[in-house]
């Protein structure tokens, strides 16, 4: 006959300890209910962009991205990225920029560019292509809130912080708007807070306009720059275009050169 019977209060004491074991959680186990709690927020989007092991199957990332403003006037960058240490090389008109992993570098031609802050331009571009794939790194969280009507269509809304320390401007913040029937992400509101860290809620809007399927994966082609109305949670004016071309995906490290000055 069980010892239990004859003392109920060890089967008293078994149940706290048991209790107090089951509300303590490891580093680890901490760890893994972030990832699970990043999976049931973007685990249909994921999936629906091509899904998140076949990004992280992927090393390197190229692409061009061409910037048009509201007066028609374009500008190029050829862009490649290590998705894994995030290192990056930056060529445009009268300039290269780049980051080795320890360092940020710059040649200037352009005399106007001489001021440019390379800090702030590194995976700036690249962070706008890879949403919502680069919402699985560390320190990333994540909000689900409630829907919300945007040119009349209901789409699923998640909101995005960064932990302390997280990237060179932490205190940015980023809506995503999932379209329910699709899961795609459409539009993407953000703030900058790099120059001004109390900006963290004075957004402006993208708007995914049309996607690509590159090696697997459902990537930008192009879009669409809004102003954003806060008050009627709406878009305001454009403020122009960005379209991505010549995308490649390498399960390769690029070689060390490409990133070093």
């Amino acid at each position: 006959m069980n010892d239990l019977t004859f003392y109920p209060d060890k089967l008293i004491l078994l149940t706290l300890i048991y209790m107090l074991a089951g509300c303590t959680h490891s580093p680890e186990g901490s760890h893994d209910q972030h990832e699970v709690a990043h999976e049931s927020i973007l685990a249909s989007v994921w999936a629906a962009h091509g899904g998140l092991k076949a990004w992280q199957n992927y090393r390197t990332l190229s692409f061009d991205m061409t910037a048009v403003n509201t007066e028609g006037e374009q500008s190029v960058q050829s862009i490649t990225t290590d998705l894994q240490d995030r290192r990056e090389r930056i060529e445009g008109d009268g300039y290269v920029v780049g980051y080795d992993g320890q360092e940020y570098w710059k040649e200037i031609n352009d005399t106007s560019r001489a001021d440019m802050d390379v800090k702030f331009q590194i995976n700036l571009q690249f962070y706008f292509f890879a949403v919502p794939f680069v919402l699985a790194d560390p320190g990333v969280n994540l909000e689900k809130l409630e829907d919300r009507e945007l040119n009349g269509k209901t789409y699923q809304v998640v909101r995005v912080t960064f932990d302390d320390g997280t990237g060179v401007a932490p205190e940015d913040q980023y809506v995503l708007y999932v379209d329910p029937e699709t899961n795609r992400m459409e539009v993407l509101l953000y703030s900058v807070t790099y120059f001004d860290s109390s900006r963290a809620s004075n957004y402006s809007a993208n708007h995914y306009a049309d996607w690509q399927e590159v090696g697997g994966l459902l990537v930008p082609q192009k879009l669409v720059r809004y102003h954003w109305n806060p008050d009627g949670m709406t878009f305001g004016s454009t403020r122009g275009e960005k379209l991505f071309d010549h995308v490649e995906f390498s399960q390769s490290e690029a070689s060390l050169d490409v990133y070093s000055q």
